[in-house]
């Protein structure tokens, strides 16, 4: 099949063919000695708009045209500010409340993860678009959660959406000895009051429960070991919760086919 030139391409093909002629037409008053300084004006602007049209990357948008980046920008705006999303919905989406999204934003919103050390390049998204972001990602699940979905979902590319990810990871690191710890004295006596109160279990500080965290591929390195009673290689997790539902304690890194008791 015979290619197929865009509107641009077309474009410059024409504007090219017309500076051709008007060099021609140059050279033919220079052979005659016939001066005349308009059409040489003429030919100097032609060449320039040319120039100028060949450097333009787009040269057909329309008045109403919207960047990425202002898409992006309002998009995030109606996730967050109006009824694009029910309650419902939302926590559907990003796996949390609007309430709890705004207070996760205020301990992370002045990280320095968020400022481009580059300001001559694009200037990296605002804090509240990084979390939304690996929110549904974590939010996600089989062929939902792969880069080039989640990244139409943000009206980005998917290089754009695993660095926005990666990034919020990084930040969130950082508080996790804020986070999650284990209650000094005074504070388990409090939980063990509560839970005594709700549940009738003395003596009791936490709950314990082990997860699967599934894997894409098998490890290379005693990969058997990572076989899990669920059919598929993955590493096991023991997250430890109070009665508030506040994580106290997470153990990570046994292989999937370790039982919970031994972790």
């Amino acid at each position: 099949k015979m290619p197929r030139y865009s509107k641009r391409m077309l474009f410059l093909h024409r504007r090219l063919e017309l500076l051709m002629k008007r060099h021609r037409s140059k050279q033919l008053r220079f052979l005659l000695d016939m001066e005349n300084e308009f059409q040489d004006d003429m030919d100097l602007m032609a060449a320039m708009q040319f120039k100028r049209h060949s450097k333009a990357r787009y040269l057909f948008r329309s008045s109403c045209y919207k960047s990425r980046d202002d898409k992006r920008t309002n998009k995030v705006y109606k996730m967050l500010h109006t009824d694009k999303f029910t309650p419902t919905e939302f926590k559907e989406h990003f796996r949390v409340s609007r309430e709890m999204f705004w207070a996760i934003h205020e301990r992370i919103s002045d990280d320095v993860e968020f400022v481009s050390v580059q300001p001559v390049k694009r200037k990296r998204g605002s804090s509240e678009l990084h979390l939304l972001v690996l929110l549904k990602f974590l939010g996600s699940n089989g062929n939902e959660a792969t880069a080039s979905k989640l990244g139409q979902f943000f009206k980005m590319s998917k290089g754009s959406f695993l660095n926005y990810r990666n990034r919020m990871v990084v930040v969130l690191l950082k508080h996790l000895d804020d986070s999650v710890f284990w209650p000094e004295a005074d504070e388990r006596k409090e939980i063990a009051k509560r839970i005594e109160e709700k549940f009738l279990f003395p003596n009791c500080v936490g709950f314990p429960d082990g997860t699967l965290l599934p894997l894409e591929l098998k490890p290379h390195l005693s990969g058997e070991d990572y076989f899990s009673r669920k059919s598929c290689y993955a590493v096991n997790a023991l997250i430890t919760c109070d009665d508030i539902c506040q994580i106290r304690d997470v153990v990570i890194g046994w292989p999937g086919s370790v039982h919970d008791n031994r972790v």
